[in-house]
């Protein structure tokens, strides 16, 4: 898990085997009010085995991201039936199943990326007369 999320343990969150929470600023939250009964009520959250959680993306009470899927950044899940859930990417807000997902990441078992690649200048760079960052 990478820094800056929001994790609410007012209820629990699950994060099962090889689960992560990238990029920066993702909210997980267990609970929620209850208007009609005026009281919160507090459930949980599951990550599934080698799932990602993106950048900003939000699960509510009841969400549950299953095994070798993606939550696309700024999505927002919404409760769910695991049991009517299958593997790949969902995004949108609601999120909703997209396509099925396939690559290393949802097979490895190393626990840290270690491979970082650099696709061109990093950093702030200035835009000057005569420069070419494309």
């Amino acid at each position: 898990m990478t820094s800056r999320h929001y994790l609410d343990c007012s209820g629990t969150i699950i994060m099962k085997r090889h689960a992560r929470i990238g990029g920066g600023r993702a909210y997980l939250q267990t609970h929620e009010a209850d208007l009609e009964n005026f009281r919160q009520t507090v459930g949980r959250i599951v990550i599934g085995d080698h799932a990602l959680v993106a950048t900003c993306a939000v699960m509510l009470k009841g969400a549950h991201l299953p095994d070798r899927s993606l939550l696309a950044a700024s999505s927002t899940m919404l409760a769910s039936s695991a049991d009517s859930q299958q593997s790949g990417l969902y995004a949108g807000s609601p999120a909703r199943w997209r396509r099925e997902l396939d690559g290393e990441y949802f097979r490895t078992t190393d626990h840290m990326i270690t491979e970082f690649v650099v696709d061109g200048p990093i950093g702030l760079l200035r835009d000057e007369p005569g420069t070419n960052f494309s």
